[in-house]
């Protein structure tokens, strides 16, 4: 399965796809898309902190910049997360996607394609 990073730069715009990530049973792969060159914004608008531009990226671990969007499964609330997304019990994987790493603190959302 794949998941599309989208990222907004303007409320009443869409989101620009920046790249995806994929799961693909033993390794995490990152590749960004050729958003960069479509759009005219900062360089750094398009930048996944810890994931080099231009290079795929391979992993048997989730990406820190996603890893960290997890919430910390030591929370006393973590079970409440698990209870919303349906889970019994918690995959990093499967979590990823239903969740879309949604952050409060800014517009970067996965969908799945």
């Amino acid at each position: 399965m794949k998941l599309d990073l989208l990222r907004g730069y303007s409320e009443s715009e869409p989101k620009v796809h920046i790249g995806t990530l994929e799961y693909t049973g033993t390794e995490y792969v990152w590749f960004y898309s050729d958003a960069k060159s479509k759009y005219d914004f900062w360089d750094g608008f398009f930048e996944v902190p810890g994931l080099p531009m231009g290079e795929v990226s391979r992993s048997t671990e989730l990406f820190w910049f996603f890893k960290d969007r997890i919430p910390s499964c030591r929370r006393a609330d973590f079970k409440d997360y698990l209870e919303m997304f349906g889970f019994e019990e918690y995959n990093e994987w499967d979590f990823v996607v239903a969740s879309g790493l949604r952050s409060g603190i800014d517009s970067d959302e996965l969908v799945e394609r």
